[in-house]
């Protein structure tokens, strides 16, 4: 529908006044001409311009009432859009067939014998089917843009928002879910966003000593909600949500029932804004999160404003926190300041951390609490089904979280110097342009430089509140890791090493293994295909490359290489696995055969030089396949 105007979305108010003028004016103009029509109709029967003009003002008046409530709250929330102008297109071509036999001087007229054929054609030509095989189509294809393999699983059209789920695929298994609503992407169970979604919850049960009573406001998908019922030693949790239709969708990416945060009994569920829960509730909490729309969306300043934080705060018990999300892609470096600002006007200790990428995680607190024991710091590592998930995600070990520092006060008020807060009089702040074209840039090198965020670390005042001692020095080289993690997670954002480079420093020098995936293209989600899959299907080649790559960041150098040498026989992925095959060779202690077979491959290639990948090789392995 959009497309002949070189559109992709409609958010700009330019890109909605050329959408919608040719779609709405003719049919608006047209169905304004028929309230003079048909007052000359009934002028007809009534015998003064005065009786002709009252009626049809009420009956237009009870008809317009009687037909936005009826469409809204009943036609469209049980039939769907497509169903709800079918049976309107019926309503108008019934009322136009008894108006036929009501004709001028006692018989229709040729034209309204014509305008009734019309009618008939029209619905039984009636686009079934193509609200979903079309228009949903559009937005599921842009944001799974260059993926093969994904299939739409569910669609509700509901009374604020239709809700699209689709999922994305490899080798025709699920790997993620992805929830559209109104066509912009909100959430999804990937497992970077999972990742930066329950570490909202993870980081404060790791700092509080007494987290019992939660709040999240909004739901998504249910990361936060599942992170949250997965910690058995939190007593309550109100969720609030402005849309029960998003919540009646929870079954799609939690069938089982044992799984679904919404059916545990501590859950309770508010249908409301957040904004005005916060107002009117009187209940303390000692956390509060949420998972807000992004940026840019009409009326999501209202969820980053100082306002809204000082509302937080107030909910907050003594000691409580707060953990939010500051998505740094979606903002411009005036729009991230005005945020953090207002964020550091209510919160005296704000500070600002990892999650991924530019998924960033600002925290908050009111009051301090007292430090936790080493024990109950690291006792979500020791609870079976939250470690699991926390190792899929890449927290493998409670050093990690500290590695995930930023900086504390001090940092995000020289970051932000003088910037203006993003406030409820000052909206618009959130959607500002970038102050220089070098500003985003340079915004991102200060927030990403983990050599200097291990430095603060090791000098905040807030850490030394908040950390074990024991875990303080102990944190310190994960920093190191942190780093290949920040490689990955920003990608193309951040000047990168090669990514064997940093695979090898994990391995040699760590005992985690995430970063090893992530650094070669894998992740848990694959793995879980990988996992799933019989032995006849784990023999495809794009499946044991991922699996070799779960080998290696076991270091299970030896199964590894058997791996991927089996992976050379897909051409997606040939090339690459030559090359672990080579390193997993080495590592593995076989660097005869290695030397001979790249000799042999560097040989029948015909390159004269050897790129940078290989010259790293050599300078470690002792490998030179230029070498006769």
């Amino acid at each position: 529908m959009i497309e002949p105007f070189g559109l992709t979305s409609v958010t700009q108010p330019d890109a909605i006044v050329r959408i919608s003028l040719p779609l709405m004016l003719p049919v608006s103009f047209v169905s304004g001409m028929f309230f003079p029509i048909v007052g000359v109709a009934l002028r007809r029967e009534f015998r003064s311009e005065i009786q002709t003009a009252g009626v049809l003002t009420l009956v237009n008046t009870i008809g317009a009432a009687i037909g936005s409530l009826a469409a809204g709250f009943v036609m469209l929330p049980l039939a769907g859009i497509e169903r709800t102008v079918f049976t309107i297109a019926i309503v108008y071509g019934g009322i136009g067939a008894l108006l036929m036999w009501r004709p001028v001087k006692g018989r229709p007229t040729a034209i309204g014998y014509a305008a009734g054929l019309a009618s008939v054609i029209a619905l039984a030509m009636f686009p079934f089917g193509e609200l979903n095989d079309r228009l949903v189509s559009i937005p599921v294809e842009r944001f799974a843009e260059g993926e093969p393999e994904r299939r739409l699983i569910a669609v509700r059209e509901g009374l604020t928002e239709t809700i699209v789920f689709f999922q994305r695929m490899l080798l025709g298994k699920p790997v993620s879910d992805v929830m559209l609503t109104n066509s912009f992407s909100m959430s999804t169970t990937g497992y970077g966003v999972r990742r930066y979604q329950k570490l909202y919850v993870w980081w404060p049960v790791a700092v509080h000593p007494e987290l019992k009573h939660a709040l999240l406001i909004g739901y998504g998908v249910g990361n936060t909600a599942k992170a949250l019922t997965d910690t058995a030693s939190i007593e309550s949790i109100d969720l609030v949500d402005l849309s029960r239709d998003i919540l009646a969708m929870a079954p799609v990416v939690f069938p089982n029932e044992g799984d679904q945060p919404l059916l545990d009994p501590r859950m309770h569920v508010h249908i409301e804004d957040g904004r005005y829960f916060l107002q009117t509730s009187n209940q303390q909490f000692d956390l509060i999160t949420g998972e807000p729309p992004p940026p840019g969306i009409a009326g999501v300043e209202n969820l980053y404003s100082r306002e809204y934080f000082q509302l937080m705060r107030d909910r907050l018990a003594d000691g409580g926190l707060v953990t939010y999300w500051l998505p740094l892609a979606d903002l411009s470096d005036v729009s991230t300041k005005a945020i953090l600002r207002a964020f550091c006007d209510v919160f005296d200790d704000c500070s600002i951390w990892n999650g991924s990428g530019t998924n960033l995680m600002i925290v908050g607190s009111r009051g301090t609490h007292a430090v936790v024991s080493d024990r109950q710091f690291r006792a979500q590592w020791s609870t079976p089904a939250v470690a699991a998930e926390m190792k899929r995600l890449g927290v493998e070990r409670p050093e990690q979280l500290g590695a995930l520092f930023i900086g504390d006060a001090s940092f995000v008020r020289a970051l932000v110097d003088n910037a203006e807060p993003l406030t409820d009089d000052r909206p618009k702040l959130i959607e500002a342009p970038f102050s220089s074209p070098t500003a985003g840039s340079d915004l991102l090198a200060s927030i990403a430089d983990t050599g200097a965020a291990r430095t603060r670390f090791q000098t905040s005042p807030l850490i030394a509140r908040l950390w074990p001692s024991a875990l303080l020095s102990s944190s310190v080289p994960y920093f190191d890791v942190q780093h290949v993690i920040d490689a990955h997670m920003y990608g193309s954002l951040l000047r990168q090493s090669l990514a064997l480079e940093d695979v090898h420093r994990i391995l040699t020098g760590s005992t985690v293994d995430m970063p090893v995936l992530w650094r070669l293209a894998s992740n848990s989600d694959i793995q879980r295909v990988v996992s799933s899959a019989t032995p006849d299907e784990q023999m495809n080649p794009l499946l044991q490359y991922h699996l070799a790559i779960r080998l290696l960041s076991e270091r299970s150098y030896r199964q590894a290489a058997d791996a991927f040498e089996r992976a050379t026989a897909s051409p997606q992925v040939r090339d690459n696995a030559f090359v672990l095959y080579i390193y997993s060779l080495c590592v593995s202690g076989q660097r005869a055969k290695a030397q001979q077979t790249s000799r042999e491959a560097f040989a029948a290639s015909g390159v004269s030089s050897l790129p940078p990948l290989w010259i790293w090789m050599k300078e470690t392995f002792g490998i030179d396949p230029s070498r006769q």
